[in-house]
């Protein structure tokens, strides 16, 4: 800054806004909204996890085969869906366990 008449320079004024605490909680740090956890999925139970996880590895999963199977990423889900339908533990072909 150029300060004339060796007057002593002034910076200009710090103006600082806060904003109310809950307004800006629904945003995340990269400014998309934050996914919220859907009721009841904070109390699940170690049965319920553990019956999850291992319908999860029983499924179809995202292989060569699958893709050469079903043809699209849809057609894959609708199959997952299918199964997870149907209520019975069969390890599918294209699953990860197999």
């Amino acid at each position: 800054m150029n300060c004339v008449n060796s007057d002593p320079c002034e910076s200009p004024p710090v103006i600082t806004v806060k904003e109310p605490i809950g307004e800006r909680d629904d945003i995340s740090l990269y400014g998309t909204p934050k996914e919220e956890i859907g009721p009841g999925l904070g109390e699940v139970n170690p049965k319920s996890f553990m019956r999850n996880q291992i319908e999860a590895l029983f499924q179809a999963s995202d292989n060569k085969l699958a893709m050469k199977l079903f043809g699209s990423k849809k057609a894959l889900m609708k199959e997952r869906l299918r199964q997870k339908e149907s209520g019975l533990w069969i390890i599918h072909p294209c699953s990860n366990f197999r």
